[in-house]
């Protein structure tokens, strides 16, 4: 089996970063956006694409021409906005492994392969054709395993080996342009009685005609996704077990549950049990959520065991298991840092929050979780004193794991002096005098800049800049207070 030797470089600088962050503090990663030179070629790729492709008529060659412009703004758009990761230890892991499959599957010659890392709470992983992959950086972090990690990218080649992309451009432009669902729109139009039922029908028809095509590739994705996965040397019980966790990736990873007395009791704050109690007039956590479930033949990915029966029932042989050296937990790991990041961004502070106390529990010492849970407070009491918490913050409900949901409803019970004392309260308990650090005495900054006029704020700013000279805490304080010099 050929060996990545990139990869395991890259695994093992990351144990080593690792190690040594987590005695102190994790620093966050920086300067992970893919450069200006790098992205261009990737965006020509589309134009390139774009002009040796088949058409059958100008306005599908019209169709063809607006989806690729629109993908390669998508991208652009993202680089630049800071949600997409290239060339970190991250991103590199992920290209390593993408590299390990092609060079165990000499067919790929002429299919290489980009990923990126979308920094993203959506748990996914997207083919977007040309050889571009993104993989969501939560679903990376709810991964506990390579193999899983293989077998995703794996399925997403498969995509662009079909041309998946392309097919479903045509497809999606063949179904607006049939002459048959121009008629029978045009009749809808007309129609004054039951037309809300009747364009219901419509939209439901077009939605199993689209998607039908797209199960039927995804069905083909996982065949292929696996051919290539035996060859890269992996074992197909792996793969089995992947798409068994796809099954549940839009739930939390953590559901221990909360220890509100410990966490929330001090000098400035006394938890009372009542904050876990539900307004009166809800019925239950969740018990206004009115869950609809969508008819199978009607999503656009079949049911995750209906694929995996279909994935064991392929006669691909097996590989014997191996001792090559894994350490992907420590990128899942990364992973799960720079989730905290992407919530703080989105925003959904709720979540954040939630999961900052939880790695509390297994890094007690991080000084980064101890900011980051100053942080989350701070902005949880910003959004509750200017009115748009529920914006920020997710609302109890049943697709949520029991602990979260009982944390939402104790954040809900808060009002913002609550928030503000909280914040206070874990800053004295944490750092007390303490702040040599550049995140720490970003949160210090916020916590100083509660109800004080705007010259104070610029002071406190400027001593900051003095400190801790010029980074990107100092640029999101400038901005976030207004602050140009």
């Amino acid at each position: 089996m050929k060996i990545n030797i990139l990869a395991i470089f890259l695994l093992l600088l990351s144990v080593n970063f690792l190690a040594q962050d987590n005695k102190g503090s994790y620093k966050r990663i920086e300067n992970f956006e893919p450069d200006k030179t790098f992205l261009n070629a990737i965006c020509g790729g589309f134009d390139s694409l774009y002009s040796n492709l088949d058409y059958g008529t100008r306005n599908e060659r019209l169709a063809f021409k607006e989806a690729l412009k629109s993908t390669k703004k998508t991208i652009q758009t993202l680089a630049t906005d800071k949600y997409l990761m290239k060339h970190d230890l991250i991103s590199d892991y992920l290209q390593g492994v993408a590299n390990r499959i092609q060079l165990n599957n000499p067919e790929l010659i002429k299919n290489k392969v980009q990923l990126f890392v979308y920094r993203t709470s959506v748990p996914n992983a997207a083919n977007y054709g040309n050889g571009v992959i993104f993989f969501n950086l939560d679903l990376l972090s709810k991964l506990n395993k390579e193999e899983y990690v293989a077998f995703i990218i794996c399925h997403e080649i498969a995509h662009e080996i079909r041309k998946h992309v392309l097919e479903d451009i045509r497809l999606s432009h063949h179904l607006l342009n049939d002459p048959a669902t121009k008629e029978k729109f045009d009749k809808l139009k007309r129609q004054e009685f039951n037309s809300l039922s009747s364009y219901e029908a419509y939209i439901t028809d077009y939605i199993h005609k689209k998607n039908s095509k797209s199960r039927i590739n995804e069905i083909q994705a996982d065949s292929i996704g696996m051919v290539l996965y035996h060859k890269a040397g992996y074992q197909n019980k792996y793969a089995y077990k992947a798409m068994q966790l796809l099954d549940s990736v839009d739930t939390e990873r953590h559901t221990k549950k909360i220890d509100f007395e410990a966490l929330f009791s001090g000098t400035d704050f006394k938890f009372d049990k009542s904050l876990l109690k539900v307004d009166d007039g809800t019925e239950d956590i969740g018990g206004n959520y009115k869950e609809k479930v969508l008819p199978d033949s009607l999503k656009s990915h079949p049911d995750c065991k209906i694929r995996l029966e279909r994935m064991k029932s392929l006669k691909t042989g097996d590989n014997a298991e191996t001792s090559e050296p894994h350490v992907y937990n420590d990128i899942s790991l990364l992973a799960n840092y720079e989730m905290l990041e992407v919530y703080k961004k989105e925003p959904n502070y709720s979540l954040g929050l939630y999961t900052t106390l939880q790695m509390r529990k297994l890094y007690p010492e991080d000084l980064y979780l101890k900011a980051s849970t100053v942080d989350f407070l701070y902005h949880c009491y910003l959004a509750r004193e200017r009115h748009y918490f529920s914006y920020v913050s997710d609302l109890p409900d049943k697709k949520h794991c029991e602990s979260y949901n009982e944390f939402l409803v104790f954040l809900s019970n808060l009002n913002a002096g609550s928030f503000k004392d909280l914040m206070n309260q874990y800053f004295k308990k944490d750092f007390g005098n303490q702040i040599n650090d550049a995140y720490v005495a970003y949160v210090f900054v916020l916590i100083k800049s509660v109800e004080k006029p705007k010259d104070e704020i610029i002071k406190t700013i400027k001593d900051y800049e003095n400190n801790f000279g010029k980074n990107d805490y100092l640029k999101q304080l400038k901005i976030k207070f207004d602050f140009k010099n």
